[in-house]
């Protein structure tokens, strides 16, 4: 998924923001999604308990300008006995369209995120 803040001055900088998933298993169905907040929580519900989760209901996959707007992104996986299945989101924010896009096709490779977390580890380390 990739979002757009609009700026309202010329002084503002550009924020783009990106939310990838990465499922390692047996993946049941496409990946869903929803950006409209007020779909995906529904009416006087929290984000503890969202309508789209509790009743298992399936996202719109619907884009486009929303007021308040949600970045959800769903998959299911199959886990039989003895597998494993692995499933990594990552959201990141970038100042223009095309770093957004590089950020989310690198966060496509599976062994990006073992990397990124041993460096973040290391950098937490030196300091």
């Amino acid at each position: 998924m990739l979002a757009h803040r609009r700026q309202y001055s010329g002084e503002e900088e550009s924020v783009w923001g990106v939310h990838v998933v990465l499922a390692q298993g047996t993946m049941i169905g496409a990946v869903q999604y929803e950006t409209d907040r007020a779909r995906f929580l529904g009416r006087g519900r929290t984000p503890g308990e969202p309508l789209a989760v509790v009743e298992e209901r399936p996202l719109s996959n619907t884009v486009g300008p929303v007021l308040d707007p949600v970045f959800s992104l769903r998959c299911r996986v199959r886990v039989r006995p003895n597998e494993t299945a692995r499933v990594t989101f990552t959201t990141a924010v970038a100042r223009s369209r095309e770093e957004a896009l590089r950020l989310a096709d690198k966060y496509h490779d599976p062994s990006i995120f073992d990397r990124q977390a041993r460096l973040a580890w290391t950098r937490a380390r030196l300091r």
